[in-house]
């Protein structure tokens, strides 16, 4: 499902996990500064904007900010197209720096699921910044996830163990892809990269945006982690992947000691000349392609939280983002009924937000005690 929340019964809440563990849209107002953005879901605090050295943007904003698809600022981000993978038409935009990084603390109830003998998906998409309008052969993106945030213009060490992928120095006129994890083998203190790659696999420096793929495999004594780049044109051709088309050998790495994956808090990203957007991370590949709603671990971005009879009405409570509008469907069975839209503009005030059911259609639907409600974003799924 593309941009719906949880389903809720009218006799009985139904309360499904996800395979969507931590998501972040990056769904704030355009020129929203990272720092202290606080939205998504499965984290346990704000953003921290860690960027430093480096020529500004121009103009120079002092971090990184939030940005309507197209900006006209002089970047090169044109996009992700809608029919191939859910978003939102905003990405968090980098500057003309060899030090783009954030960082943010992750749920615990989606650290809990870094267990031996299970796997964990992560992605984002990223492409390479001009903003400051000269173009280079810098765009080295990083997603990782740790003891703490990645570290250095060029990720070389971070705060802790982590794990995650990329792509590092130069090569043919881009990134090395590599598949990567961070640990102090030699007891020095200091936590080093330590990378997989395959000389010659660049990421182009001038192109549309791509989609970064990577499978962590938690081992008891050892973890795996895989790295795959998958380009998103702008046209119609684009068509997300799947699992299938996930090569888990071509580049990949095992770790020499065995990670303390419980302790791993922080989710960060690094790079140099980057944009940023659609982070995700769950238990399936197609979670972290195709996800927009989170459940077991993490907060939903949006969910139905209880419903309530009010004599010849219906009180719908749910949380959402403050100032959006959702739409509300319902169908009288889940097996054969097609869902009905009731309305598109169920207001929210953040959480604990409220809509009625008072039509001239409610009575029907009051005695029908099986039917479902369910709230949908109509920007992800414009159509019920």
């Amino acid at each position: 499902m593309r941009g719906l929340a949880i389903l809720v019964c009218i006799g009985t809440a139904v309360n499904a996990r996800a395979e969507l563990l931590l998501y972040e849209p990056f769904d704030y107002s355009a020129g929203t500064m990272l720092q202290g953005a606080d939205g998504g879901a499965g984290f346990d605090g704000p953003w921290v904007d860690n960027g430093s050295a480096g020529v500004l943007g121009s103009p120079p904003t002092g971090g990184h900010t939030v940005q309507a698809d197209d900006s006209s600022l002089g970047n090169l981000w044109t996009g992700i197209p809608q029919n191939g993978m859910p978003n939102l038409g905003f990405f968090c935009m980098g500057e003309r720096r060899d030090d783009n990084s954030g960082s943010r603390p992750i749920d615990s109830a989606v650290t809990a699921t870094f267990v031996d003998g299970t796997v964990t998906w992560m992605s984002y998409v990223s492409g390479h910044t001009n903003n400051g309008g000269q173009n280079d052969n810098h765009h080295k993106p990083n997603l990782a996830i740790g003891q703490g945030p990645l570290q250095d213009n060029r990720a070389d060490n971070a705060a802790g163990q982590a794990i995650g992928g990329g792509a590092h120095k130069n090569q043919n006129a881009g990134g090395v892809l590599s598949a990567t994890y961070w640990d102090d083998e030699d007891n020095n203190g200091i936590f080093e990269e330590h990378r997989s790659f395959t000389l010659g696999s660049s990421l182009p420096r001038i192109i549309p945006q791509q989609l970064m793929v990577m499978k962590i495999e938690w081992g008891a004594d050892k973890d795996t982690v895989a790295f795959n780049v998958f380009d998103i044109g702008t046209g119609g051709g684009y068509v997300a992947p799947t699992e299938g088309a996930f090569d888990a050998t071509a580049i990949s790495i095992t770790s020499v000691n065995n990670l303390d994956q419980s302790t791993f808090d922080t989710l960060s990203f690094h790079g140099s000349r980057m944009n940023i957007d659609e982070i995700r991370l769950g238990t399936t590949f197609d979670a972290v392609v195709n996800g927009t709603e989170t459940g077991g671990g993490g907060r939903p971005s949006f969910a139905i939280t209880s419903i309530i009879h009010l004599g010849n009405a219906i009180a719908i409570e749910f949380d959402g983002v403050n100032g959006k509008e959702y739409a509300v469907d319902y169908k009288p069975t889940l097996e054969t009924d097609e869902w009905q839209e009731i309305d598109d503009g169920a207001a929210s005030n953040g959480e604990g937000s409220e809509w009625f059911d008072d039509s001239v259609d409610t009575p029907a639907r009051l005695a029908n005690p099986d039917g479902f409600y369910r709230l949908r974003d109509p920007v992800l799924q414009p159509e019920p």
